[in-house]
């Protein structure tokens, strides 16, 4: 898949999605994803294109968010190919609002080379 091709695939998409490089790097979002990024739209994607995603995943792991932590090692069976895909639902609170978000990785491979897919969606929402 050539690079403008994955572009315009990604863009399609409805939900906010990224895809991951080798090195846990995001290469490549759709407009929501950079809009979930801006608006804080869950703190699994709240990564901005070419951030270390895994690196972000594994230190708010450390912080208390064991989400992050099944999703990076999630991400890394995907680039390990050890996993073809994936998915998660999570709770996230911040500032008095509770949100339940879908996520979900897949193999992609670019150029001989194994990528993530990234979709991540909120699915519910409680004041």
């Amino acid at each position: 898949m050539s690079t403008e091709a994955l572009m315009r695939y990604v863009a399609g998409l409805d939900a906010p999605a990224c895809v991951i490089d080798p090195a846990g790097v995001v290469c490549v979002a759709n407009d929501a994803w950079i809009e979930a990024v801006d608006q804080g739209g869950g703190v699994l994607s709240l990564t901005p294109v070419r951030s270390d995603y895994l690196a972000f995943c594994d230190e708010i792991a450390i912080h208390g968010f064991p989400a992050a932590h099944q999703l990076a090692q999630g991400i890394r069976d995907i680039l390990e190919k050890r996993s073809g895909q994936w998915a998660m639902a999570y709770r996230h609170q911040a500032e008095g609002m509770q949100a339940y978000f879908a996520v979900r990785i897949e193999s992609l491979d670019i150029d001989h080379c194994r990528h993530v897919l990234l979709s991540h969606r909120r699915v519910a929402m409680n004041a």
